[in-house]
C-alpha cells in the first residue's frame, strides 16, 4: 500500500496508478510474482480498461480479505458494538490508509471504503445509495462548503460514529465482507489441493 502511495503520489492525479507503475511495484515488493500476475490482478481492478487504477480502492480490498488478528477483535477498542467488530476493526484500517494524514476520509472516500468488498454492481450502488442517504444529514442548511466535508474515524467508527448510528450499513458491508473471506479462503483450498 506505501510503496502504490509513493509511485502514485507523483501523478497527476495520486489516486491513481498506471499498470506500469503496478506492476513494477508489486514486482520490486513481492517474491515469487511475475508480471503476468501483475497484469492480471491489474486488470481485475481495471475492468473498463482505462489503464488506471485507484490504489487506495485497491488497497481497502486487500484490507478485507485480510482476517484481523484476535488480538484486534478482543483489545476493547470497539466494545460498544460487539456485532461488528470484525467489520469495524476492518473498516478503521481501511479509514487510515484513506485519510492519509488529512484528518479524516470525505463521503466519497467513505463509500469507496464501504465498496471495498462488493463483488456485485447492485450492491455497491446499494452502498451509495445508503451512503448518500444518512451523509445528507451532514450538510448544513445555508452554508455553502468550499471543498468536501472531512470526517475523522471517530466521527465514522465511534460510540456516536456516523455507520454506529446507523447499523444497516454495516449489516451491508458485514455481510458483504464475510462472504468476500469466504470466496478467498475456498479459492485459497482448491490452489493447495490442486
Amino acid at each position: 500500500g506505501t510503496a502504490l502511495a509513493t509511485t502514485a503520489s507523483s501523478n497527476p492525479d495520486p489516486n491513481l496508478i498506471s499498470r506500469e507503475q503496478f506492476t513494477s511495484v508489486l514486482m520490486s515488493q513481492l517474491d515469487h510474482v511475475t508480471p503476468l500476475s501483475c497484469q492480471k490482478l491489474f486488470s481485475t481492478f481495471d475492468p473498463t480498461g482505462i489503464g488506471r487504477l485507484n490504489h487506495l480502492s485497491f488497497s481497502c480490498t486487500l484490507m478485507s480479505i485480510h482476517r484481523p488478528s484476535m488480538n484486534n477483535l478482543t483489545s476493547g477498542n470497539y466494545h460498544y458494538c460487539r456485532d461488528y467488530v470484525k467489520s469495524v476493526t476492518v473498516l478503521s484500517r481501511c479509514i487510515s490508509v484513506v485519510e492519509r494524514g488529512r484528518g479524516g476520509v470525505t463521503v466519497n472516500g467513505l463509500k469507496m471504503i464501504l465498496k471495498g468488498c462488493s463483488l456485485k454492481a447492485e450492491d455497491r450502488r446499494a452502498i451509495d445509495i445508503q451512503v448518500d442517504q444518512i451523509s445528507s444529514v451532514l450538510k448544513r442548511p445555508f452554508e455553502k462548503f468550499s471543498r468536501p466535508i472531512m470526517m475523522s474515524e471517530d466521527e465514522i467508527l465511534g460510540q456516536n460514529g456516523l455507520l454506529i448510528r446507523n447499523s444497516f450499513i454495516l449489516d451491508v458491508f458485514q455481510e458483504q465482507l464475510l462472504h468476500m473471506q469466504h470466496e478467498v479462503s475456498e479459492r485459497q483450498g482448491a490452489i493447495k489441493r490442486a
